[in-house]
């Protein structure tokens, strides 16, 4: 604290001044802008409905790829699923964007299923029911 003289009319008064109010005031203000801006980067690498549909169909062909099937039967899945999972994710997929986060969700007819979850530019895939999924292909 700092103490200063003023001087009105003969009689000397003091005003006491509290330096650290300013500094707080600022620290506040900081702390507001440094939200603010990871709240922006998190706007702007939302992932948007592409990024959810090629990380859902990264997980189905690889769920295929490690399947027990025979080498030609994973070859013909894999030649004939990429093209179709693209058509069905199309389709049936809908993404919510949260500002901050999105999710993928695949509409089954009955229900919306929760795929997947997006944040930073990366898509998190859950567990995708495969009867589900070949029953909304229907």
């Amino acid at each position: 604290m700092h103490v200063n003289e003023t001087d009105t009319n003969d009689s000397p008064s003091y005003v006491i001044v509290n330096s650290n109010q300013g500094s707080s005031i600022l620290k506040r203000f900081s702390w507001i802008i440094a939200l603010a801006i990871i709240l922006g980067i998190m706007a702007v690498t939302t992932p948007n409905k592409d990024s959810h549909i090629r990380a859902i169909r990264s997980s189905l062909l690889e769920s295929i790829d490690t399947s027990d099937s025979t080498a030609t039967d994973k070859e013909a899945a894999m030649l004939l699923g990429a093209g179709l999972i693209d058509k069905v994710l199309d389709s049936k997929l809908h993404v919510d964007n949260y500002i901050i986060f999105s999710t993928g969700k695949i509409d089954t007819g009955k229900e919306d299923k929760t795929v997947s979850f997006g944040i930073l530019t990366h898509v998190f895939v859950g567990e995708i029911d495969d009867k589900k999924l070949k029953d909304s292909m229907k």
